[in-house]
């Protein structure tokens, strides 16, 4: 049952009846008015006992906000490290012939207005560098290829 706020309900208590109007109610106190006198009342469940009428209500957590996701390395090719997805290359870390080991950031990927690391999913020497700044790619397109 839902109790109605600012509404008059007949409530019995030791035989009795009362006209109750339910002036505000929170989940453990109302402010209630009996017989045109108020009254804050406490509301308490005791633990031990059982609702047989009634489902408990299902407390749901506040939404989070979401955190943002470790970068990844890119996947790798065979001798490449691909795009995971579409985004325009715009800075350029390494070149060719240099060491790098894993978890190097090679280059910066602009996706969806935010900037991602690609880094390096293993040690190596860069083959080449198969993107340009400011070239648009695709999801696993190669970025760089590894000696």
């Amino acid at each position: 049952m839902t109790l109605p706020i600012g509404k008059k309900v007949e409530l019995e208590i030791g035989g009795q009846t009362y006209q109750v109007e339910i002036k505000s109610l929170s989940a453990n106190q109302a402010q209630v008015e009996v017989d045109g006198k108020k009254y804050n009342v406490n509301i308490r469940v005791p633990r031990d006992s059982q609702r047989t009428s009634a489902p408990k209500p299902i407390a749901r957590p506040k939404p989070t906000p979401a955190k943002p996701a470790a970068p990844r390395p890119a996947s790798a090719g065979a001798e490449s490290l691909r795009s995971l997805m579409p985004g325009m290359v715009i800075k350029i870390l390494v070149k060719a012939g240099q060491q790098v080991a894993t978890g190097d950031v090679l280059l910066v990927l602009e996706a969806m207005k935010m900037e991602n690391d690609i880094r390096s999913d293993r040690s190596g020497t860069i083959g080449s560098i198969d993107v340009s700044s400011g070239q648009q790619v695709q999801t696993g397109d190669s970025l760089v290829s590894f000696d």
